[in-house]
């Protein structure tokens, strides 16, 4: 009986220690988190603006149907959104693959080369932004440089429409690719040399070896590494606004870059947290579709 009741003591003990610890961290993610959405959630659905922010009243659904309905730039911005996700996450995939299955390798000078990789992913947004809008420098870049020294024809990257969506790609390929390279490198290294053996024993070569061994066991890092990297890549702002500030015209103008304008350059909270919402809404909806497929496949 006294065993019994010191036992139930040391779970109640148990239960206040993780109270207590818990406790301050919810009051901190409370106070960051949960009240900016709750606020932004209430500016949705107002007229308010930042000079009229006293008088601002509930106008229901007005901003989200003006932004299906009636604003153009909110389409523009969506299809620019889609091309520069399609572009750069596809591209991190398959460059964090080649480099994570390069770096599994033993070779002279590994270590090395895998720190040396994970420089750019030290580099803030705004940063990594300002670097590449130097070397892509129409008239003093390295990039362009090196093209007249090739003999190659020079490219105006940041001031023509096309060119500047292939910068903002190249940029994000240089900043986020060593964060799925991180992940899929550590895939790769839990895998068990027995299934590889076997696989070889049974007469597979390495290309079958990687697809039909390697690629179902890596496959849940390998989706987690494609919903980060799809996560970021819809909310991204600061690299962009360094490297284009959406330029030239709307050809880079994001999403999240045109929620920003509309909100603080032009003032309009309500109608900013509207579109706000929406990019909320959008990164959720992705968030549990790869979350579901993710849990999918660790129970096969």
């Amino acid at each position: 009986m006294q065993s019994t009741l010191s036992k139930n003591r040391g779970i109640l003990a148990d239960r206040r220690a993780y109270r207590m610890l818990i406790w301050p961290s919810f009051i901190v993610l409370f106070v960051l988190t949960i009240i900016p959405l709750m606020v932004n959630f209430y500016l949705a659905f107002t007229n308010t603006t930042i000079t009229t922010m006293d008088k601002a009243r509930f106008i229901g659904l007005d901003n989200f149907i003006r932004i299906f309905t009636k604003d153009k730039y909110f389409g523009e911005a969506c299809l620019v959104t889609v091309k520069l996700v399609v572009g750069t996450v596809s591209l991190q995939i398959l460059f964090g693959m080649l480099v994570a299955l390069l770096w599994n390798t033993d070779f002279k000078g590994t270590r090395i080369c895998r720190l040396l990789h994970l420089i750019p992913m030290m580099i803030t947004g705004i940063v990594a932004g300002f670097i590449w809008r130097m070397l892509l420098n129409t008239d003093m870049g390295v990039v362009n440089y090196l093209l007249k020294s090739l003999g190659v024809a020079t490219v105006n990257w940041l001031g023509d429409e096309t060119a500047a969506v292939y910068s903002v790609i190249i940029t994000n390929l240089w900043v986020g690719t060593p964060f799925v390279t991180i992940i899929l490198l550590s895939a790769l290294q839990g895998v068990d040399d027995s299934f590889l053996e076997a696989a070889l024993i049974d007469g597979a070569n390495k290309v079958q070896i990687f697809f039909r061994v390697v690629l179902p066991i890596i496959r849940p890092s390998l989706l987690l590494a494609i919903m980060f990297r799809l996560m970021d890549a819809i909310r991204q702002y600061d690299l962009i606004d360094a490297l284009t500030y959406g330029g030239p015209g709307t050809a880079t103008m994001q999403l999240n870059l045109y929620t920003y304008q509309v909100g603080f350059m032009q003032w309009r909270m309500g109608y900013g947290a509207a579109l706000a919402t929406i990019i909320l809404v959008i990164i959720l909806i992705c968030s549990l579709t790869f979350m579901h497929f993710i849990n999918k496949s660790n129970t096969d």
